[in-house]
């Protein structure tokens, strides 16, 4: 009965540490840290629907190739290329770990895309930055990563669980 309570308590844990996430993602790439705020109320004045509309980005990798091959400073490009994987990275550890179907890798590039796409699209409407397909495609790199260092962790827990040194009362690994 310990044991069953244990597990209930890992997952709580589990699906907390994904609401924190999700809030810092929100405040980190949808918020800006603030900064989108003053943005969108500055184009509001500024900019009527249909010139936010022109300035989406339906063309996969004219951004990504633009920050790779023709901005001039490679601080900018970095932050904006890696910062979008980055970002993303926790997502595709997370997800994995909070869902029992065998085609984990799928729906974690699902859930990735789709939260990607809430946010660009959420940035277009509220006009807290502009839609962009690239983001979307960081994004989905991010979480493919993130998903590998899943997969890394669980084999090397497996392999623990299956050395000759494991003791029972390693209890923290063998919950994992």
């Amino acid at each position: 009965m310990k044991e069953q309570g244990k597990g209930k308590a890992i997952i709580l844990v589990k699906y907390l540490t994904f609401i924190l996430y999700l809030l810092m993602l929100v405040y980190v790439v949808l918020l800006k840290r603030g900064m989108a705020l003053r943005i969108a109320a500055y184009a509001r004045e500024r900019y009527t629907w249909l010139d936010r509309l022109k300035n989406i980005n339906y063309v996969p990798f004219s951004t990504i190739s633009y920050y790779l091959f023709e901005e001039d400073n490679i601080r900018t490009a970095l932050t904006q290329l890696l910062g979008n994987i980055l970002a993303f990275c926790p997502m595709g550890f997370l997800v994995p770990s909070l869902i029992k179907k065998k085609n984990k890798l799928k729906s974690t590039l699902l859930t990735t895309a789709l939260i990607g796409l809430i946010i660009e699209a959420t940035q277009g409407i509220f006009i807290l930055g502009s839609f962009d397909i690239d983001d979307l495609i960081l994004y989905v790199i991010g979480g493919a990563i993130g998903y590998l260092a899943y997969i890394a962790c669980e084999a090397l827990i497996k392999f623990i669980r299956s050395s000759p040194q494991w003791k029972e009362e390693d209890v923290i690994i063998r919950r994992l």
